[in-house]
């Protein structure tokens, strides 16, 4: 091994490290994406680790470097996803992709292996590897419109032209002894630096978890004036008064998440920034969420403010990270007031007038925020 080929492994194992401790060190740092990050870049230190050890200690770098596409894709499914949810059937690609290369790599290293147990197990999660790296990105694509946090669009972009780009590359050269060792690191160590300052920049804004549907409800108490959880008899009150459904609509609509307790009170803000505020509050209360296949971009059309500040004015003041969660949850408002209020008309219409294209889309939706089905949800809250 050449003296630049060991320069380059012991810089990156280096800068691996590092970001590693910056990213587990954090008041978020349990957040799941957050540790599979970590994992990813445990998957780059491995990686630069490899050419410096000797047998046995390989046959566990090696191990390890194979679950880099499953840890990738795990990664972009927990920080882009709106729900992200572990429990699918590409999960179960992801685990076959990563966990017989690792048993043949660590407990079979130096045996001869039956063509049998080489195609289950080192074939066909070569090609899997490929399969994880698209579905990646997909993930980093999807919903890249409706993202409203910048420094996560910014990331959506580094990592699919610079981490899937590397990864694609390092597993081609790898399978296909295409390359030489140091221009992989050297590779590598690029890649991770345009990464680093990527995630660094905002991680705290990046990794956010997910709120709570309670963080709603505790707003609306707060804005309707109770101290405590609404209860079937409340939710027939404030059905009953419509100036009170005005109330409530405007709750949703100014809603911050419990990331953004910190932001600067209303009365602070800057006389452009209000009066952007006040026409998005026209338009909630003429119920423009209603449009079917409502987009940032024809809200910012409609309200006539660039998109750029339209989408850091819905997540800055109103606390959203997705736009389509915030018109989700608008719509999902006013169909429990409707359910309660109207309860002679079926759900397909209300779904339909909402702006859901099918009933199962709605209903979808309205399970996600209400833990229940709107016909669960009516008959609980009916006044019989």
């Amino acid at each position: 091994m050449d003296i630049y080929s060991v320069f380059a492994s012991g810089l990156g194992v280096g800068v691996a490290l590092l970001l590693i401790v910056i990213l587990l060190n954090g008041k978020v740092g349990s957040s799941p994406a957050r540790i599979a990050f970590s994992g990813l870049m445990l998957a780059a230190l491995a990686f630069f680790l490899h050419p410096l050890l000797s047998s046995p200690y390989t046959r566990w770098t090696m191990a390890i470097q194979t679950s880099a596409p499953a840890i990738f894709w795990i990664t972009c499914h927990l920080i882009f996803s709106p729900r992200p949810r572990m429990f699918q059937w590409i999960s179960w690609v992801a685990l076959y992709s990563a966990i017989p290369p690792a048993i043949v790599n660590i407990g079979l290293a130096g045996q001869e292996i039956p063509p049998a147990v080489n195609v289950l197990a080192k074939k066909i999660p070569q090609v899997l590897e490929y399969v994880l790296i698209l579905l990646a990105f997909k993930e980093i694509n999807f919903d890249y419109g409706s993202d409203l946090i910048q420094s996560r669009r910014r990331l959506r972009v580094g990592l699919q032209v610079v981490v899937g780009a590397t990864l694609f590359w390092v597993i081609l050269s790898f399978n296909y002894k295409i390359g030489g060792d140091c221009s992989r690191q050297v590779v590598m160590i690029i890649a991770l630096l345009i990464i680093a300052v990527l995630v660094l920049e905002n991680r705290e804004e990046i990794f956010v978890n997910q709120p709570s549907e309670s963080s709603l409800n505790a707003k609306i108490h707060q804005q309707l004036g109770y101290e405590h959880p609404i209860t079937a008899d409340d939710v027939a009150k404030i059905a009953s008064s419509s100036e009170q459904f005005l109330e409530l609509e405007m709750a949703v609509s100014e809603m911050p998440r419990p990331a953004e307790d910190n932001q600067k009170a209303s009365e602070n803000l800057s006389a452009e920034v209000n009066e952007s505020l006040a026409k998005l509050q026209v338009l909630v209360s003429q119920g423009f969420y209603r449009q079917e296949q409502l987009t940032l971009k024809k809200l910012s059309k409609q309200i006539q403010i660039p998109e750029y500040k339209l989408r850091k004015l819905i997540n800055g003041h109103l606390g959203y990270g997705n736009f389509n969660d915030y018109i989700r949850e608008l719509r999902i408002a006013e169909a429990n007031m409707r359910l309660i209020n109207e309860p002679d008309t079926p759900i397909s219409n209300i779904a339909l007038d909402l702006g859901f294209r099918t009933l199962s889309s709605f209903n979808r939706a309205f399970r996600d925020i209400n833990e229940t089905t709107p016909t669960e949800y009516r008959k609980a809250h009916s006044h019989s």
